[in-house]
């Protein structure tokens, strides 16, 4: 059995969390506006006398509190109690599935710029023979190739020098 690397989501901390950090951010504040213009045309209607309620939602649950001997007294819900609930459990699940799908995609942009700047410094401290190798899933692919190309011109280049045959 050979050996297999542990895989790592978090290469280059900073590159990543600004990646993640904008795309949440994007995200949050499009949820924001979402959930407020929600909100804010559900208590306008309100206000304007109609009950949007009623024309789409059938209200099942009621809480009956006990007063004394028995009486009883049913409360109806309120309308944020309707709304909010839902509103913020969708947009919980949307930021942590922004969140996953920002580090997957921040990994697939922060590891080929990873290798490209250690490969880059082996060929700067002289070493010959240097290509990047990157996953198939990795962005950036056509950069990395067009770097592979200009460190073989680079080595044809440096075998004429020392009198080769590139």
């Amino acid at each position: 059995m050979g050996t297999r690397q542990r895989k790592k989501f978090l290469i280059d901390l900073r590159l990543q969390f600004s990646m993640v950090g904008t795309f949440l951010l994007s995200v949050f504040l499009s949820l924001l506006l979402f959930s407020l213009l929600t909100a804010g045309y559900y208590w306008i209607q309100g206000m304007a006398g109609n009950n949007v309620f009623k024309e789409y939602i059938t209200i099942y649950r009621q809480e009956v509190r006990e007063e004394g001997e028995g009486t009883r007294e049913i409360a109806g819900v309120k309308r944020w109690q309707l709304i909010l609930p839902p509103l913020l459990l969708n947009n919980l699940i949307i930021l942590v599935m922004v969140l996953i799908m920002g580090l997957i995609y921040s990994h697939r942009i922060a590891g080929p710029v990873y290798r490209m700047e250690k490969d880059l410094g082996r060929v700067l401290a002289g070493e010959r023979q240097v290509r990047i190798v990157t996953r198939k899933k990795d962005k950036m692919g056509r950069l990395v190739g067009q770097i592979n190309e200009v460190l073989a011109e680079l080595d044809r280049l440096a075998g004429r020098g020392d009198g080769h045959e590139g």
